[in-house]
């Protein structure tokens, strides 16, 4: 009993440290190259546009429709379709892993495992956690921290608000109050589009990553379809189980998370030809990647090292007793 508890707990283990590495050091190269062609994007956008090599556009217009309906709401469009694509992926990983485990207890007729074991809702809650740290680092950001938000907060103490009538300065307490009163402020304004359109580009990426990479480990599995089932057995098979359906749901939402990932970069490269200077559009692309390389690369290394040492005090607890009884 005791030993099959034991391996069930260091399976439980197992599975978290998988699915931590899933997001870790080794994992992000898509990511990474992503986070690069963002930087190369907006400097290279900054260089035309320095050059007078840009064209009159639509984008150069902040009132066009895909700024107005899409980009000014980038995160909320971004939660709509990646929240439903979490929940599912959630749910696909805690059936499998309750799968597995009451697998290996009932080969070992032991008792049988709970299927929302306090591991397998770890595992389900990860996504969710960094997705309202995500959110609350967006909210702090751009639309509230204790009043103006903190990118407000640096437009406003860095310039003044100037009437355009008169020219002189006024005392203005927002951003909105200053264009109220007729004004425009001077100040360093950080380029919140550059740091909305990477911040949501770049969490989509990473969390799409593991659906794609194991949707193409599936496609050479043996147990695939395409490799088990000749097209007479095809015929004869039982309609899709819920499994497959869900998998089909998640493939929509992927694509759709996809497409809406390329919108963003669009809109970056709108942002980085027409808008913003030099320094306040790197300033946004610096606060944006800094937090992916916190959350999807720093995290999952402190994770990894906190497991590997969980795993090893563990490993070494039966020797230490042995030697007791010694």
């Amino acid at each position: 009993m005791a030993t099959l508890q034991q391996g069930q707990q260091q399976q439980g283990q197992d599975r978290l440290q998988r699915h931590g590495q899933s997001h870790g050091h080794g994992q992000s190269r898509d990511a990474r190259a992503v986070a690069a062609a963002c930087v190369a994007t907006v400097l290279l956008g900054t260089l035309a546009q320095a050059a007078a090599l840009v064209p009159p556009s639509v984008f150069a217009d902040k009132a066009n429709p895909l700024n107005v309906v899409f980009a000014k709401f980038a995160w909320g469009w971004t939660s709509a379709l990646l929240v439903p694509f979490m929940l599912l992926s959630a749910s696909t990983s805690t059936s499998t892993s309750a799968t597995s485990s009451l697998s290996a207890a009932t080969s070992s007729a032991g008792p049988r495992p709970s299927h929302h074991s306090p591991r397998s809702l770890a595992i389900a809650a990860l996504p969710f956690a960094r997705w309202a740290a995500a959110t609350l680092y967006w909210l702090l950001l751009t639309q509230w921290a204790f009043g103006n938000p903190l990118l407000d907060r640096i437009f406003l103490s860095t310039g003044d608000c100037r009437l355009a009538a008169s020219g002189s300065a006024v005392a203005a307490r927002s951003i909105r109050d200053c264009k109220r009163q007729g004004g425009r402020l001077t100040g360093f304004d950080v380029s919140g589009h550059c740091f909305l359109l990477i911040h949501a580009t770049l969490i989509i990426v990473e969390e799409l990553r593991p659906f794609f990479a194991s949707y193409a480990a599936s496609l050479h599995s043996p147990s695939h379809p395409h490799h088990s089932h000749s097209p007479h057995q095809q015929s004869h098979l039982q309609p899709a189980p819920p499994g497959v359906k869900r998998t089909a749901t998640l493939a929509i939402l992927a694509a759709l998370l996809s497409a809406l990932a390329l919108l963003w970069y669009t809109m970056l490269l709108a942002t980085s030809l027409y808008f913003h200077s030099l320094p306040e559009k790197l300033s946004g692309t610096a606060i944006a990647i800094a937090y992916w390389a916190a959350v999807y690369v720093g995290l999952p290394v402190l994770l990894r090292l906190a497991s590997s040492s969980s795993s090893a005090s563990t490993a070494s607890a039966p020797v230490s007793q042995s030697e007791k009884t010694k």
